[in-house]
């Protein structure tokens, strides 16, 4: 179990695809108006469409105005949010793993099952079924970018 909770006791805020109760999910705008209203970590998913790492919840659920995994990583690295990345399709971890390397935001792991409001998490589906929660650690970046296989 992941302990949800700021080391005040508080429980995190968490931004489900943004705000996607205010502005349309898994897009830059829902991005930025969870971090305007103070969300301490913000979840979107990504799916590949066209070789590329896009923001939806599945490629027949794009957004009008879709945002790549770049842009979302661009625009929430330097606001301190942390960040959660949904994996939806199975094989792109290594692309993943270089994306948050690329923008600084690997060391930003939480440590051990306590997650800090700054962290970079991944979560998603494996073929099998069971769900899996890692954190973008260092060390899983670094088996990431060699094997599409998570272990």
């Amino acid at each position: 179990m992941i302990d949800l909770r700021r080391r005040d006791g508080r429980l995190l805020r968490v931004g489900h695809r943004g705000a996607a109760a205010l502005a349309p999910e898994n897009t830059t705008r829902s991005l930025a108006l969870a971090v305007e209203l103070g969300c301490d970590l913000v979840e979107f998913d990504v799916v590949e469409l066209d070789g590329g790492l896009v923001l939806a919840h599945s490629p027949a659920e794009l957004p009008e105005e879709p945002a790549s995994l770049d842009e979302a990583l661009a625009f929430l690295a330097p606001t301190g949010c942390g960040i959660h990345v949904d994996l939806k399709t199975p094989g792109t971890e290594p692309a993943i793993a270089g994306a948050l390397r690329r923008h600084g935001v690997v060391e930003r792991s939480p440590a051990g099952r306590v997650v800090s409001a700054k962290a970079t998490l991944i979560s998603g589906f494996v073929r099998d079924g069971f769900f899996y929660t890692r954190s973008a650690a260092a060390r899983a970046a670094r088996q990431w970018g060699s094997s599409a296989r998570l272990r």
